[in-house]
């Protein structure tokens, strides 16, 4: 089976116009256009990059575990992106970063989500979704034996999952190929909520003044 999707999906967050949201890329890297405001992404061209040749890679290797890690460290990556879009403007990067990490109350896959929703920043949809790709992140991260996505308490998980185009119920579905499209349905759902959050926010890109 060719992915050669996801470095499609990869390429299409950057340049597709969004008609729906009137979100054109930019040439710059970076920066994207919204309603004629510009804004930013966390992420450089270099990390898109990155992240498209890891998780093709693991894909093409039909590595369970590494797909499972992955996909939702990409996800989680994203949450905490968005929750800081929320953040005072003067808050220090020491004090946001303790947030994040160790025993920090956001230092969770399960309370990025939580906080995500209680903000609004996540339909109860997109929350159930992310419930569910947590769960299954955990069964391949917290343990040493064997797990595979075919196992029946995965699979079980992965038929509640939703993706743009639901397998067909006269083949069997490739599980991982489930679990990585409903990842990048949660994305591009993350992804656009940012965007709007900066953009109403007046968020400048690099090296630009802010419209405040």
């Amino acid at each position: 089976m060719s992915y050669s999707w996801i470095a499609s999906f990869f390429t299409a967050m950057r340049n597709t116009d969004w008609t729906a949201l009137h979100i054109k890329s930019r040439p710059e890297a970076r920066k994207f256009n919204w309603d004629g405001t510009s804004i930013s992404d966390h992420l450089s061209e270099a990390d898109w990059k990155s992240l498209d040749q890891e998780i093709t890679e693991q894909l093409k290797l039909k590595n369970d575990r590494g797909v499972a890690i992955t996909f939702a460290s990409m996800l989680e990556d994203r949450l905490r992106w968005l929750i800081e879009t929320q953040f005072i403007e003067n808050l220090s990067e020491k004090r946001k970063a303790s947030l994040f990490k160790g025993q920090g109350p956001l230092s969770t896959f399960s309370a990025k989500t939580e906080v995500a929703f209680a903000l609004g920043l996540v339909k109860p949809e997109v929350r159930d979704q992310l419930i569910i790709i947590a769960q299954i992140r955990n069964k391949f991260a917290h343990g040493f034996k064997s797990v595979r996505f075919t196992d029946t308490n995965i699979s079980e998980l992965c038929k509640r999952l939703k993706t743009f185009d639901p397998p067909s119920s006269e083949a069997k579905a490739d599980l991982r190929e489930v679990y990585g499209l409903a990842c990048l349905v949660c994305m591009v759902a993350l992804f656009a909520t940012g965007q709007l959050a900066l953009a109403s926010r007046g968020v400048a890109p690099f090296g630009e003044q802010s419209s405040k």
